[in-house]
């Protein structure tokens, strides 16, 4: 399933995106670095949930968003971080799936001045800079100084005792093996093994790997969807298939499903993600704008049917608060003092939001506040209670687990 067709449903249901050239300069921009080319069902599904919210939120008279693909390379991620701080119409830029750039660069991006609010990017250290850098990284995603214990527990709550754990060879990946090994002693678990593989590195890797896991009765996927597909169907050929529980890093391909439909009649997998799913079902439907992107979709019946569904929430919450940053912004006499007055108004705003803004994850709260050592969360928006696991169910659309597993439509988040 390609997301083409969803980005094009974005721009016929959004009316206001028909604007003329001059149009579109006059306005304030949003830049979105992400990865169009190895990731594009989580980087269209965050543009789409961005161009859903400006229009829900009667933003798109104001801003635009403007797409930059960096192709999965950090330099350019950052070539796209200067280019925004360069453009005197600049209020944001929302990150993408991969966390490689914001923690390659992170002092580098921080240095330039410029609210940065991540959709998917989950590397724990990049919204915790040191305490000499002034902090300019928002996360409005999963966050994996909760999501790796939360993947742990889940291990266990499932009756795992002697977990593998296969990580991508990255930054992200080597960082998050070092995490998953410490909540494992926490937990008295007995890992039966970790391995770190290349990003992409295929079926003969992932062969090797599965014939040297022996004993473990339950995997948890810490990779990129090349080697979660793969190793999943080497998985699958087992006597007795382990248990698997995945990071939501491995929604970057959005033919994932088409790829493990068979090994998924063998292997029960569980993928963490926000709680999304679950807290916008509702029995009234889905209103506005989004409703009508999926409308335009034969093949999509409700959200859950999107490829990586939520990058589409993630987007829509990023791009919600972000213009409830804004309208708070433009009514302060610094906003209109030049680009950097004008972005740390933004970034105070985001500290100290005057209303509940309600998103598909959850409505949001005073979200953020002053990153310190003594409070290292407080850049992230979710905690660990917005973690959730779904499956596959057999169309190939996600689903909640229980206790609140329910194939329902998604209800839209409607304003306070």
């Amino acid at each position: 399933m390609r997301l083409s067709g969803l980005c094009a449903g974005v721009l016929l249901c959004l009316g206001a995106f028909g604007a003329s050239a001059q149009a579109m300069q006059d306005r304030w921009r949003v830049y979105l670095d992400a990865d169009f080319t190895h990731a594009p069902a989580v980087a269209q599904g965050i543009e789409a949930g961005i161009l859903a919210a400006l229009d829900h939120h009667g933003a798109a008279g104001d801003i635009t968003i403007l797409t930059q693909d960096h192709r999965g390379n950090s330099r350019r991620s950052l070539d796209t971080m200067r280019t925004a701080a360069s453009d005197p119409l600049a209020l944001a830029v929302v990150g993408g799936m991969q966390s490689p750039p914001y923690l390659t660069y992170n002092a580098d991006i921080n240095a330039l001045g410029i609210p940065v609010l991540l959709a998917w990017a989950s590397a724990a250290p990049i919204t915790r800079s040191a305490p000499a850098v002034r902090n300019w990284m928002f996360r409005v995603s999963v966050d994996d100084r909760s999501a790796l214990p939360y993947l742990a527990g889940q291990a266990l709550a499932a009756g795992c005792r002697r977990p593998a754990s296969v990580v991508v060879d990255t930054p992200w990946g080597i960082g998050s093996a070092a995490e998953l090994t410490r909540q494992f002693a926490i937990l008295a678990l007995q890992p039966s093994g970790l391995w770190r593989i290349p990003l992409g590195a295929g079926q003969a890797v992932a062969s090797g790997v599965a014939k040297q896991m022996g004993e473990a009765d339950c995997v948890v996927l810490v990779v990129d969807t090349l080697n979660a597909a793969s190793l999943l169907r080497e998985l699958a050929q087992r006597d007795r298939p382990p248990r698997v529980f995945a990071h939501w890093g491995i929604f970057g391909d959005p033919d994932l499903y088409d790829g493990i439909r068979v090994p998924l009649a063998r292997i029960d997998l569980r993928v963490l993600g926000s709680c999304a799913l679950r807290r916008a079902a509702a029995s009234g439907g889905p209103r506005g704008a989004a409703a009508n992107i999926v409308a335009r979709r034969g093949d999509v019946p409700d959200f859950g049917g999107l490829p990586a569904p939520h990058a589409f929430f993630h987007g829509f919450d990023v791009a919600a608060l972000l213009i409830a940053a804004y309208t708070q912004a433009r009514a302060q006499p610094d906003f209109d003092a030049g680009p950097a007055a004008r972005r740390a108004v933004i970034r105070r705003a985001l500290y100290g939001l005057d209303e509940p803004v309600r998103g598909f994850v959850k409505t949001y709260r005073a979200p953020f506040s002053p990153f310190h050592p003594h409070n290292p969360d407080g850049h992230e928006a979710l905690t660990a209670d917005d973690l959730c696991m779904s499956r596959f169910d057999a169309l190939g659309r996600l689903r909640p687990i229980a206790p609140a597993l329910r194939a329902a439509t998604v209800a839209w988040p409607q304003r306070e």
